[in-house]
């Protein structure tokens, strides 16, 4: 996450001077949030499903959608509003303004990456897939986690 935050602020955002502070806080939450809940969801939905390739990594990327994707977009936008010291009207704005948009491009994005990493990719480089797309994927979060919360 850290790279993709690095990004955000150089590339994206054009920032004139780098926050290693907010690189760090971003990293944080993927080590300590993200790395770890993905771990145990992608072992999970692993387990859980059975059927052919195809059925089963339909139900693994509905599951990954429906039920991990807006719990997880919805944390990382409040997470990193808490690093920022934002108030709870803050934090609430910034969830409403930006939650909504992050989750349009999540369904852009990650339904047919899923599918494809699911179904054709072997369970011990499926982690690779995800973090290839998830430096682009958390170049975006970053930055939409960090539009400012209007007043």
């Amino acid at each position: 996450m850290s790279s993709g935050d690095i990004i955000a602020q150089k590339i994206v955002e054009r920032q004139p001077t780098y926050s290693p502070s907010r690189t760090l806080k971003f990293g944080m939450i993927g080590m300590c949030f993200v790395g770890p809940t993905f771990h145990y969801w992608y072992n999970f939905i692993d387990r859980i499903y059975t059927g052919t390739k195809v059925v089963r990594s339909l139900k693994m990327v509905a599951s990954d959608q429906f039920l991990m994707a807006p719990c997880m977009v919805f944390s990382i936008i409040g997470l990193v509003g808490l690093t920022k010291n934002w108030s709870i009207d803050e934090a609430k704005t910034g969830l409403k303004d930006n939650y909504i948009r992050a989750m349009f491009m999540n369904i852009r994005i990650w339904p047919p990456i899923q599918f494809i990493n699911f179904t054709v990719v072997p369970v011990h480089l499926r982690v690779l897939v995800v973090n290839f797309v998830a430096l682009f994927w958390n170049t975006y979060l970053s930055y939409k986690a960090r539009c400012k919360a209007p007043r």
